[in-house]
């Protein structure tokens, strides 16, 4: 990222030479990225092998941040990148693991783990350059401002979700409102009325895993989990309030759930006729904040492993023949409804496998 990088092009030719393409803009000042990690933990056997514990704490600075400058257009490029502050990381792990069932008489074992997490970010240090990439974010371009945009202070999180605080819309008129950083309502947007409205950090994240084998038999199931995190939900924006009804497919909300006459209690605001948005264009506002706790099943395995004493397994000289099937993603439980197939078509798939040694 340090130095300018080229390459050749056959299709940009002058008299018979080839012509190159700068790939990127170089920034010879750049300095490396130095992070520092400490970690502290403990791995405890409990009840004769029955529990196995593993906790872990760790802290992390990071000095010389590297992050993306805007540059003007007239580069060709969108962004550079700098050392544009300093950074801490700081949280912990705990990981559980439990055989329930010890069974080699009967071939049954089954046993269960178990870990979770959390982790904070807060931004310790900045360089002055960072106030102008803050207030080009701040800047009245709808077609940046539709959705979030990153901003940067000092004890704060990188994964803080700023937008301006809404009350909803008002049934009166279908359009938002707004509130002040003074506190005063308004029904006009302002992008310096911007407020941290939440953090796509969760409070914990972890898995949960369970497998279970019986005579050559196995099930083995994963399931991850999060809570405390939120998201902005661009889809409900995208797909409702700045929908083009002309050019794109809409959600059946942009006509069940939009404000349509005075006295409309409803979470969308009003659809005008020409049937390309309402008043405005939506921009952030944190009326699009949702809770992203969730629950999923991020893998499900079924298998069987073949008797050593089989024939063919012997005459092929093979050792612990398996052969299994896996669905990844059978199910997802949150508080956010997961669209799919918005912008990429989405399916489910599963793996039929077959493995063994020699």
């Amino acid at each position: 990222m340090s130095q300018p990088v080229y390459q050749y092009s056959i299709v940009n030719n002058y008299r018979l030479q080839l012509g190159a393409n700068v790939l990127n803009y170089a920034n010879p000042d750049l300095k490396w990225q130095q992070t520092l990690k400490n970690n502290i933990g403990i791995v405890m056997g409990l009840f004769n092998g029955a529990l196995n514990v593993v906790v872990d704490f760790y802290n992390e600075k990071t000095n010389n941040l590297i992050l993306p400058l805007d540059v003007a257009p007239s580069t060709g490029f969108v962004s550079y990148q700098d050392n544009l502050g300093a950074t801490k990381n700081t949280g912990y792990e705990v990981s559980l693991t439990a055989p329930i069932i010890r069974d080699r008489k009967r071939n049954i074992f089954w046993s269960i783990s178990f870990n979770t997490g959390h982790f904070e970010n807060v931004i310790t240090k900045l360089s002055p350059a960072i106030e102008a990439l803050n207030k080009a974010n701040n800047s009245e371009d709808l077609s940046k401002q539709t959705k979030p945009l990153p901003r940067f202070e000092v004890g704060q999180s990188m994964s803080r979700i700023w937008a301006v605080k809404s009350l909803g819309i008002d049934p009166a008129t279908g359009k938002e409102i707004f509130v002040k950083l003074d506190g005063s309502q308004t029904f006009t947007w302002d992008a310096n009325d911007k407020v941290s409205v939440g953090d796509a950090n969760s409070k914990l994240k972890g898995m949960f895993g369970s497998n279970f084998s019986y005579k050559g038999f196995s099930f083995n199931i994963n399931l991850a989990y999060q809570y405390g995190g939120q998201i902005y939900n661009q889809t409900l924006v995208d797909k409702i309030e700045n929908v083009n009804l002309i050019t794109s497919n809409a959600d059946e909300r942009v006509l069940t759930e939009r404000w349509k006459k005075p006295g409309d209690h409803v979470s969308f605001k009003a659809l005008v006729a020409n049937g390309t948005n309402g008043l405005v264009l939506t921009k952030t506002t944190s009326r699009f904040v949702q809770d992203n706790n969730y629950i999923e099943a991020s893998s499900v395995t079924v298998g069987y492993s073949f008797p050593q004493n089989m024939n063919w397994v012997r005459t092929l000289h093979l050792s612990t023949p398996r052969i299994f099937i896996t669905q990844n993603n059978l199910f997802h439980w949150g508080t956010v409804k997961v669209e799919r197939g918005t912008s990429y078509p989405f399916s489910r798939s599963f793996s039929l496998g077959l493995s063994t040694t020699f």
